[in-house]
């Protein structure tokens, strides 16, 4: 099922975030930057990838709005464009050369954002939509979502 998936892709960002945790801890310095860029730029990688995921979930939203479904959907589509800007900060952040303390902070700042915006994120779905989605869709509704989801990939 479509949810299962998203559960799965929800495991392997949070596994992410924390690397990133670890990554930005060992960060004092532009020497510790160069150090840990591959890292970073992997993180960033994964975001950017984040952004595919949401628009499969995008395809789970429409159907929930057919049904009646509104306000937990508009704060979900809310969030999605805060973390798509946020993740794209990142990566700007990311690609930058010889970043100084002003850049670093920077860079810290709006990856803590983005980390705590995401495992936020995640748990209201978890919490809030996913239950909702076994309420009100049906089987056909999740075979119609699972065939659109595949579509966007």
């Amino acid at each position: 099922m479509i949810v299962n998936n998203f559960e799965e892709d929800h495991k392997k960002t949070l596994v992410e975030i924390s690397n990133l945790e670890t990554t930005l801890n060992q960060i004092q310095t532009n020497d510790d930057f160069q150090k840990n860029k591959p890292n970073l730029e992997k993180t960033a990688k994964h975001f950017d990838e984040l952004l595919n995921h949401f628009k499969k979930e995008e395809v789970v939203f429409d159907k929930l709005e057919e049904k009646g479904v509104s306000g937990p959907v508009e704060v979900m589509r809310e969030e999605h464009d805060e973390m798509k800007e946020k993740a794209q900060e990142f990566a700007t952040l990311v690609k930058n050369k010889k970043p100084g303390d002003e850049e670093l902070n920077k860079l810290k700042y709006t990856a803590k954002y983005l980390m705590e915006m995401i495992k936020s994120h995640i748990e209201k779905e978890e919490m809030i939509i996913y239950p909702l989605c076994m309420e009100k869709l049906s089987e056909e509704d999740w075979k119609e979502c699972e065939e659109k989801a595949e579509a966007k990939e």
